[in-house]
């Protein structure tokens, strides 16, 4: 038996999942997805992703729909999904250029942590030879 307050957690993350699918069920009967997919996929991430979902939607599902994208197309512009994309596909490719060299960086510091801690080690005595007599 689970206990009460993971039931009661579960209950509630379910139930926030609902009303977001709902929501956002509720737009798209209004004003349709370009793409036919994803009026499903919407509702069906926000019933597991609830808030994210519900903010995905908003800033970027909305870009997509019918209208949006048939008025840009009338106009000889792009859609305006496809500015955003590529908006942030600049801008999360220099955050990941920067965690590269944070990483990169990090690896050669430890790196030379250990070879400093190497060379602090003191020497071994030279072992003998066992062919050496022994008197």
């Amino acid at each position: 038996m689970s206990p009460t307050w993971l039931h009661l957690l579960a209950t509630a993350s379910l139930a926030l999942g609902f009303v977001c699918a709902a929501i956002i069920l509720a737009d798209i009967v209004g004003d349709p997805q370009h793409m036919w997919i994803m009026n499903v996929v919407w509702p069906i991430t926000a019933l597991f992703a609830g808030l994210f979902a519900l903010a995905g939607y908003r800033t970027y599902g909305k870009l997509a729909t019918e209208r949006r994208v048939t008025q840009a197309k009338r106009q000889g512009e792009e859609m305006p999904s496809k500015r955003w994309q590529r908006l942030h596909a600049r801008r999360h490719s220099r955050r990941m250029a920067g965690c590269f060299r944070g990483v990169a960086a990090l690896i050669r510091s430890r790196r030379d942590n250990r070879i400093a801690r190497l060379r602090k080690l003191p020497m071994l005595p030279a072992s003998t030879s066992a062919s050496a007599p022994t008197s």
